[in-house]
């Protein structure tokens, strides 16, 4: 580390903390400032040396992690630097230029997130074709980080094909290599328990300009939804450096408006490359976890675009394993554009309930086109107001899976479901069965029963998850319908 002072972190003519695109400069702290004891951290990117030419391209090389100790009314800066053994093509490091950072309530465990491709090839197609998550951790509350990767060569494709589901209808490579879809938005936070929770939707990953892997990470993916019948899902990937393990979120209704769409464009230009925008909070203890992102009504706007945003919300119980229902917390208050989650969320005493606070942009004005240039309201609500009975439907947590086949998540040794994958019946072999629910991908409820048998013949093949209560407890495990 050297110690720097703060005008390294304030370039003039660049936006706060310097821009990260643009200049001709290594980088500087942009994301993620944190606050661990008298110790301030700030996340950010270290731009490679090298402008790579058939694109124009300054690509991210590592994390450039500002520290500001505070001591006498004083911040004295110093910097710290990651450097993942990146692959390294004719178009630069691949990886999407994404650093994120986040530390637990205590402030002891700390991750670094990059979404990449490594030098090492690890005999799997999710790790050698694709870009996945790259992380590094601290365990003394970042003042050392883990020498190399946690978990490198992970194979997402085989240890998590629930996460296949909604990619690759669209496009005629269906060879399903997942990464994170940056245009959503990707977020990251760590629970009470140290685990971190990498917030983002998931896509196809394809090399489609150079024919190599050079171009993943320097072109935006091929693939795209439909949004009719095929939605970009949201995913919660969970990891405390052991294994990932998997939540499934909720669904994006609608895409973001392109350039190219002379049409939609020019209404609200605003909305141009609008994404969902998907954040994600934690409560002070860490004890739960809040996904926000911005969509629209296609009901309303009679289109596909997020022409017309609203804030989406959902919260995780992590230590009870239960969700609430999705909620809309701008309902009639116009378009939020540009909405930003707090990192962190509160309970109040008066309310009964945790609050999550946020802000979002407004137009000063209802005059359609848009000016984006024009004034604009900025607006702060404490919103999303969670209450403890909300938290009422069991999180479809999917734990790591082997070769063997799907693996459940509660483990009861006196409760057997089979078949697995089933086309007719499910049979629960157990005793004492209360009542035996199914619910869908998205957590709709779509059927109980109060026997030992529920009739699937007539459902949409795909990954269910059922929920059996007996006397004496709960069991609730993945099953796939296929016909």
């Amino acid at each position: 580390s050297s110690t720097l002072n703060d005008s390294s972190f304030c370039r003039t003519g660049h936006a706060p903390f310097g821009n990260m695109t643009m200049g001709n400069f290594f980088g500087g702290p942009n994301t993620d400032m944190q606050q661990v004891g008298n110790t301030i951290f700030v996340g950010g990117t270290l731009l490679s040396d090298t402008t790579y030419a058939p694109i124009d391209y300054l690509p991210n090389k590592g994390a450039l992690i500002g520290k500001a100790a505070y001591s006498g009314g004083n911040l004295t800066w110093s910097a710290d630097s990651i450097m993942p053994n990146f692959y390294v093509g004719t178009l630069g490091y691949v990886n999407r230029d994404i650093t994120r950072m986040a530390f637990s309530p205590d402030g002891q465990t700390g991750y670094i997130v990059f979404i990449g491709r490594l030098a090492t090839s690890y005999g799997n197609t999710s790790a050698d074709s694709s870009l996945t998550p790259i992380v590094y951790k601290s365990t003394n509350g970042g003042a050392t980080w883990s020498g190399t990767s946690i978990l490198p060569g992970f194979d997402w494709t085989t240890t998590h094909p629930e996460m296949l589901q909604s990619i690759g209808y669209l496009h005629p490579d269906q060879s399903k290599r997942m990464m994170p879809y940056e245009q959503h938005g990707i977020d990251v936070t760590v629970d009470s328990t140290g685990t971190l929770h990498l917030v983002a939707a998931i896509t196809n990953a394809n090399y489609f300009v150079t024919g190599s892997l050079d171009s993943l990470a320097a072109y935006e993916n091929i693939y795209h939804w439909d949004y009719q019948k095929h939605h970009p899902l949201i995913w919660d990937m969970m990891t405390n450096g052991t294994t990932w393990n998997t939540i499934l979120v909720d669904s994006i209704k609608t895409s973001s408006v392109p350039e190219s769409d002379s049409v939609m464009a020019p209404i609200n230009p605003w909305s141009t490359n609008y994404g969902a925008r998907i954040q994600v909070s934690r409560s002070t203890t860490g004890g739960k976890i809040f996904y926000s992102w911005a969509d629209s009504d296609s009901n309303q706007t009679h289109n596909l675009y997020n022409s017309n945003p609203d804030i989406y919300m959902k919260s995780y119980d992590i230590s009870n394993q239960l969700v609430t229902p999705t909620s809309n917390v701008t309902s009639g208050l116009g378009q939020c554009y540009f909405h930003y989650l707090s990192d962190v969320s509160y309970y109040d005493n008066n309310l009964s309930g945790w609050v999550c606070p946020l802000v979002y942009t407004t137009a000063a004005t209802n005059i359609s086109p848009f000016n984006p240039a024009d004034t604009v309201h900025y607006n702060y609500l404490n919103c999303a107001n969670f209450y403890t009975s909300q938290y009422n439907t069991a999180a479809q947590v999917y734990r790591a899976q082997g070769p063997a086949g799907i693996a459940n998540y509660t483990n009861h040794n006196t409760i057997n479901i089979y078949p697995n994958p089933a086309n007719n019946k499910i049979i629960i072999d157990a005793t004492d069965v209360v009542e035996v629910k199914l619910f869908d991908v998205l957590g709709k409820q779509v059927t109980n029963a109060k026997t030992n048998q529920i009739d699937v013949s007539n459902f949409n093949d795909g990954i269910y998850l059922i929920q059996v209560q007996t006397k004496q407890n709960m069991y609730s495990q993945k099953i796939i319908v296929q016909h």
